[in-house]
This record gives C-alpha cells, sequence and structure tokens, in this order.
C-alpha cells in the first residue's frame, strides 16, 4: 500500500522510530544506573582471564616429606584471580602470619590451623578473620598456622611439629567440607600427601616419606599471547559489574532449578568419617597433652548459604563427632546467613572481606562465651 508516495512498511517504521530509540535509551540508562550502583555499594574487583597471572601452590609451597607441602619462608608474591588480587607474604616460619621471634613469654597463646578459607585466599592480610581476632586478642599471643589445601590430617601434623614456649590454651581446627575427602586421600590436587589409616582403632600414618612430584602440577598460568577480537570483547564485557552480576545470578539460578551444587573441584561426596573421627580424637590429645582446648569450626559451602535447592548442610556427622569426642563446635552458617551483605566472593567459593568480618565477629562471641577468651573492648 502506498500512501503519499511512501509504502506503509515505511511509515510504520518512521512512527515507532522515536519509541524504539527512547526505549534503547531507558535500557542504556538503567544499565549505566545498575553499573554506577554496583561500582558504589558493592565493588567487586574483577579480572578477567588475560589478567590473571594467578600465583599457584608452586609459588608459595615447597615439597615436604612429612607433610607433602609446606609454607614457603619469606616468600612474597601476588595473587590474581578472577575475584581478586592480593599480595601473599610468608614469615620465616612459612606461614601467612606475623613474624613472632622465640622470645620467651607467659603470654598464653591460641592457635589456628586450617586449610585456604584461614590461610587467607583471595583476602588482604589485614582483613583476613585471624587478624581480626588478633587485634582484640592483645592478652594473647595468636599463631596462624593455616596452609592452603591442606585437610585435618595435614594441621595435625603441622600442630605436632610446631612448637614454642608460650603456654597453649586455645586450638581452633577451622573445617571446610572437603576435609573429608583430603583425609581419604594419599594425593590432592595432583599432589601426593600423607595418608593416615585408622587400623585396630589407632592412627597409622602411611604414604611417607610422602613421594616428591615429578612437576609442579598448579604451574602459573599464562595467558595466550594470540588473543582474538571476540575474546577481547568477552574479557571488556565482563569487566562490567552489571554483567558480571546478571552472569553470576542466572547461574545459581540454573542450579537451584535443577538441584545442582556450585561446581568446584575441591567438594567431594566423601562421608566416610573413620579417619577423620580419629584425627579429631588425635587432635584433642594433643591439645590437652599441651594443656588447651580444642575447638572445631565449620566453614559452610557458599550453596547453603545462598539457598541452592538440593544442597545439603554442612556434613551433619561432623558435629555429632565433636559432641562424641567432647570437643566444642560452632557452625557459622547462621552467623554467614545473618548477614544482610555478601559474605562470599562473586566467582568462587572463598569469603570476601565482610566475610571475614562476620566469621570474626561470631568467633569473637562464640569465644568469649563458651570459652572466656578475654577480648579487649571495642
Amino acid at each position: 500500500m502506498i500512501v503519499n508516495g511512501r509504502s506503509s512498511i515505511g511509515v510504520l517504521k518512521y512512527r515507532f522510530l522515536p519509541e524504539a530509540l527512547l526505549v534503547v535509551a531507558s535500557l542504556i540508562l538503567c544499565f549505566v544506573m545498575i553499573e554506577v550502583w554496583l561500582r558504589v555499594f558493592y565493588p567487586s574487583p574483577l579480572y578477567v582471564w588475560s589478567e590473571v597471572q594467578k600465583a599457584r601452590p608452586a609459588v608459595f609451597t615447597e615439597h615436604d616429606v612429612t607433610i607433602g607441602w609446606k609454607g614457603r619462608p619469606n616468600i612474597r608474591a601476588v595473587q590474581t584471580t578472577s575475584a581478586y588480587q592480593t599480595v601473599i607474604e610468608h614469615n620465616s616460619q612459612g606461614f601467612r602470619d606475623i613474624e613472632h621471634g622465640e622470645h620467651v613469654e607467659a603470654t598464653p597463646a591460641i592457635v589456628f590451623l586450617g586449610d585456604s578459607f584461614t590461610w587467607g585466599f583471595e583476602t588482604d592480610f589485614e582483613d583476613m578473620f585471624v587478624n581480626r581476632l588478633r587485634q582484640r586478642l592483645s592478652k594473647y599471643r595468636v599463631f596462624n598456622l593455616a596452609q592452603s589445601r591442606y585437610g585435618t590430617d595435614q594441621e595435625l601434623l603441622t600442630f605436632q611439629n610446631w612448637h614454642t614456649r608460650n603456654p597453649v590454651e586455645l586450638v581452633v581446627v577451622m573445617f571446610y567440607a572437603n576435609d573429608i575427602a583430603d583425609n581419604n586421600s594419599d594425593e590432592r590436587w595432583g599432589y601426593p600427601k600423607p595418608l593416615f589409616q585408622v587400623r585396630d582403632g589407632e592412627l597409622v600414618l602411611t604414604n611417607v616419606p610422602v613421594p616428591q612430584p615429578a612437576e609442579h602440577v598448579d604451574r602459573e598460568w599464562q595467558p595466550s599471547p594470540f588473543r582474538t577480537i571476540a575474546q577481547s570483547v568477552l574479557d571488556s564485557t565482563m569487566k562490567s559489574q552489571a554483567v558480571n552480576e546478571l552472569v553470576w545470578r542466572l547461574a545459581y539460578l540454573r542450579r537451584t532449578w535443577r538441584s545442582r551444587p556450585l561446581p568446584d573441584d575441591s567438594i567431594n561426596t566423601a562421608t566416610d568419617m573413620t579417619v577423620t573421627r580419629a584425627l579429631l580424637r588425635q587432635f584433642k590429645s594433643e591439645a590437652e597433652a599441651r594443656g588447651a582446648r580444642v575447638v572445631v569450626v565449620a566453614i559452610p559451602h557458599p550453596n547453603e548459604i545462598y539457598g541452592v535447592t538440593g544442597q545439603t548442610p554442612f556434613p551433619e556427622n561432623l558435629e555429632a563427632v565433636a559432641r562424641a569426642l567432647n570437643i566444642s563446635y560452632l557452625d557459622l552458617a547462621p552467623a554467614l546467613l545473618a548477614s544482610s551483605k555478601r559474605t562470599y566472593h562473586r566467582h568462587g567459593i572463598h569469603w570476601n572481606a565482610h566475610g571475614h568480618k562476620v566469621a570474626a565477629n561470631a568467633l569473637e562471641k562464640y569465644l568469649d562465651t563458651a570459652h572466656a577468651i578475654r577480648f579487649d573492648a571495642p
């Protein structure tokens, strides 16, 4: 149909063009407002794969014939993941801790052991929950003996090999879900490790001396020098807070609809608690021999905190095992669930700075009420 020399299709295009442009402009404005809001009220560092120079375990650790691997002393390196960038420094003993020295004093010690959460993966040193607690524990000497990727077995060996002239008052064992699998395996993450077995009710250490790996499996990742235009565009797009947030939320919705847990190589469905139970019993015995008490602290998986359907809570029998052994037990899930702000990094499984703050506050409250640990006045 021709109207005044123009087709009806042309007329319709002309009529709706302003409306279409207004819709597009409105969407762009909304996107910009969301982007600004996220950057102001929820800033989250974003590093795309072309920028990630992840300082892998090979950088921070060295082979150990008893524990499998341990922290390199006096190391300083930058760790960049897709979620965060921070500087990692170890003291002269190979721990991500302050330098304690060897002077004799009567100040009682509180010792923390754990894996990457306690070591401070994707966290600045001053934000780590152990260091937040240290700031209000001037009456105690706080030691952080954690190492990334450790299981309870390697934490026990670390505690056995560690000595201080301070009287030890409390030993805090941080426990994440993958520790059960760690405790039941003689190799994790491609690295050989010691394995405890229970024979006639007693722990027997096997796979020692731990064989040295042929090469470091987790070599430092290097981006390809040949990048396509599509990869560059994708990287630039993922630097947007709004796009990144949308991708994160869609991924969790998908897992909720399908009742699928967050893909995470560190989580294993292992549930056999035989070795773990014996390790906790031995931890208690070792601590009591030094005049100390033991606290087991459960770190929940982010799926539990974000309510992903089908994600079971932290291994329910861990608390039962701790109670049966007369070991104090704290589950951090209630405190993390009560937080009005996000406590885990948008990508990955580790706490952000606020998560460490929530954990520190929950631990302070528990240690004060259940163990009479004397904190400084706020």
